[in-house]
């Protein structure tokens, strides 16, 4: 956080602890408290929660663990913006993606540890949509680590990135 904030002075730098998340979701959201709280991982409760801050309130969200060596004043410029986590072989790709887009030179797959949007950007609202959907008739006592990417982490904005969005990776 302190490189965070060396790079972007004049910014508004807002840590939230657990406990600060639960309360922004209950008063911020709390149609999606129900949800939180039901989650049985930390990570899948950490994940909702920075998509509906990042939809709420906009600006960036990163991990404690990242490290920038760069200010983020470029990237500002967009309305959204993800990494790239890793590049997936074409079999997961083509799992994940509608047979419009299989095109696709570099099929890449969409990281959640830090990004940017505008407030209540439509790919945040779509991702929120579909990680909705993934979770409304499933076990929460079932959840294993595969499970959390599928419904809250990387898979889940991956896949409404290739179905809901253009296909070009660039």
């Amino acid at each position: 956080m302190e490189q965070v904030r060396a790079l972007h002075p004049g910014w508004e730098i807002v840590f939230f602890s657990d406990g600060d998340c639960r309360e922004f979701v209950a008063n911020q959201t709390p149609h999606f408290l129900e949800l939180y709280d039901y989650m049985p991982k930390p990570d899948m409760r950490a994940d909702l929660f920075r998509l509906l801050v990042e939809h709420l309130l906009g600006g960036f969200y990163l991990d404690t663990d990242v490290w920038l060596n760069r200010p983020l004043d470029k990237a500002a410029e967009l309305t959204c913006v993800f990494p790239w986590e890793r590049e997936m072989n074409r079999a997961e790709y083509d799992r994940k993606s509608p047979k419009r887009n299989r095109g696709a030179v570099r099929p890449l797959q969409v990281g959640n540890y830090a990004f940017g949007s505008a407030e209540k950007h439509p790919f945040l609202r779509g991702i929120l949509k579909e990680l909705v959907s993934r979770t409304a008739n499933w076990d929460a006592s079932a959840v294993k680590d595969d499970t959390v990417l599928y419904a809250t982490g990387p898979d889940l904005l991956t896949s409404v990135k290739y179905h809901s969005f253009a296909a070009d990776p660039s």
